[in-house]
């Protein structure tokens, strides 16, 4: 188990990373833990806190999968992560890969929980009798995705209820869309782009003989 400490809430901060490390001599796993100067980092970097702690999170995850020899980084992202995800890059603007959500499998990064909403993750903590922890700044909507998480989406659902579900199908659809566009765009570059020693051409001509 990795546990990032950001420094962001306080006692909060280490009322967390004390839980996770309890919870890993209960089952008995190795534990890693790093504490970031994270306003810091974003200051220097001129990063928001919330990219400059992603990027020092992920960074981390990487290092340790090196140093110990682990063969994958398993992250808890869940249903909601991929609609908030995918609402927040489309009113951002973004092509078509952006609303196709977080992906399952990213290099070495697996995402396995991606199918199952908050509301179901929360049932079963409550049904198998487990604690857990929140971290208090998801209620307040100081960052983007908290806006749409606590405000947007449950407006949204007001009019559409299933507007969760609704998006997650979309999400699926727009994946099969994006395998099309890329599979196409892959076919077109091999009929028209040319080589030329180490630079590459297009043809005018053979490129609007396509688009008509």
């Amino acid at each position: 188990m990795a546990h990032c400490n950001f420094q962001l809430r306080g006692e909060d901060s280490n009322r967390d990373e004390v839980f996770v490390h309890e919870w890993s001599k209960q089952l008995e796993v190795p534990f890693h833990v790093v504490r970031f100067a994270t306003k810091q980092y974003a200051e220097d970097q001129k990063l928001s806190t919330q990219v400059a702690a992603r990027k020092l999170r992920y960074e981390w995850f990487e290092e340790i999968r090196k140093e110990q020899g682990y063969d994958f980084i398993i992250t808890a992202h869940h249903a909601d992560d991929n609609i908030e995800t995918v609402l927040m890059n489309f009113f951002r603007g973004t092509g078509i890969n952006g609303i196709t959500g977080i992906q399952p499998v990213y290099n070495k990064i697996r995402r396995p929980l991606l199918f199952t909403k908050r509301w179901e993750l929360e049932a079963y903590l409550e049904r198998e009798a487990l604690s857990f922890v929140q971290d208090e700044s998801n209620l307040h909507d100081d960052y983007t995705r908290n806006y749409f998480r606590n405000t947007i989406l449950p407006l949204i659902a007001k009019t559409y209820p299933e507007v969760q579900q609704n998006l997650l199908d979309n999400i699926s659809r727009f994946k099969e869309v994006d395998i099309l566009y890329k599979r196409e765009v892959e076919k077109l570059s091999k009929k028209l782009v040319q080589q030329k020693g180490e630079e590459l051409y297009i043809p005018v001509l053979l490129l609007q003989k396509h688009r008509r």
